[in-house]
């Protein structure tokens, strides 16, 4: 249903409600710019958020890379054999982790970007959500809002 997908977009909507049941204190978020940008320093603040110590962190390895598939109908029908987890279990972790990334390049391709009028289109209808988003937790996104 569109209207459900839309809503899923409503952050501020839906972290109001755990703002409204645990103090502030308690809710620490993070921004997917966060994670592309600077990961190193998101896992040091998520550590510490927790109360966990501190420690290396590889954060250079890029897995589940989102795309569609190239050819869905190989893909169906090797999800539905137990090829890939039997494949991961013979294989030692260093190897599968680097045969991984390469596997997914084959298999999927990238999205296309959103065309730039629907982009448009969205931004005007999460203006309001984002302002109210930026309020409430207290982070500049008006980012978000550029075209």
């Amino acid at each position: 249903d569109v209207n459900r997908i839309f809503d899923i977009g409503n952050y501020h909507k839906h972290l109001l409600k755990y703002y409204q049941l645990f103090p502030k204190e308690n809710i620490k978020i993070f921004l997917y710019e966060d994670l592309v940008n600077n990961s190193g320093t998101l896992m040091e603040d998520l550590t510490k958020f927790i109360g966990l110590p501190n420690f290396p962190y590889v954060t250079n390895k890029k897995f589940n890379i989102s795309g569609v598939p190239r050819h869905p109908w190989i893909y169906q029908k090797l999800g539905r054999t137990p090829f890939s987890r039997t494949f991961r279990k013979i294989l030692p972790k260093s190897i599968y982790q680097s045969i991984r990334p390469i596997a997914e390049k084959i298999f999927f391709k990238k999205i296309d970007a959103l065309p730039e009028e629907n982009l448009v289109q969205l931004k005007k209808y999460y203006h309001e959500e984002i302002n109210q988003l930026q309020d409430l937790i207290d982070r500049d996104l008006s980012s978000w809002l550029e075209v």
